[in-house]
Formats: structure tokens, sequence, C-alpha cells
């Protein structure tokens, strides 16, 4: 490729930019990669933070979860105290 290259902003990040002479052509081929067995969702992380007060606790956790299928995916919580 011998065209012109620049950068242009996308989401605030800087990213290469390639611009074709005139008569030059890009030909792209993609393809999807095969499925392969294994978990669909993956935690990337987690923080739990606790407001303690004198008569109650206040208590938040944010998940990062990354899914390989798109569709909506249930949050359970189990435990002693697994009222929402």
């Amino acid at each position: 490729m011998s065209g012109p290259t620049g950068r242009s902003a996308l989401f605030g990040r800087w990213l290469p930019e390639w611009r074709p002479w005139p008569g030059e052509a890009l030909t792209l081929v993609v393809s999807r990669p095969a499925a392969i067995e294994g978990p669909t969702l993956t935690l990337k992380a987690s923080r739990l933070t606790a407001d303690i007060g004198q008569r109650a606790t206040d208590s938040t956790l944010v998940l990062a979860l990354e899914s390989s299928q798109g569709g909506q995916h249930r949050c359970r919580r189990t435990g002693a105290s697994s009222k929402c």
C-alpha cells in the first residue's frame, strides 16, 4: 500500500487511517471464526463497595461482563439474603 497515511480520532482515540491514491484499490476478505464449545459469558471485572451505617449497610456490586452471544443475560443473586 503506497497511499498516504493519516490519523483520525474515534471515541477520543487516535487511529491509523489509510487513503488510497487514485486508481489504487484494497480488497478485504472477512470471515467469521468457527464457534468453539465453552462458556459464552466472561466476568472481566467486579467491584463491591459497602456504605456501613449505624442501622443499615448499603452494598453496591458493579460487574463488567463480556458475552460471545447477543441477547439478554440474567444475573441471579444467591445466598442467605437473596431477596432483590
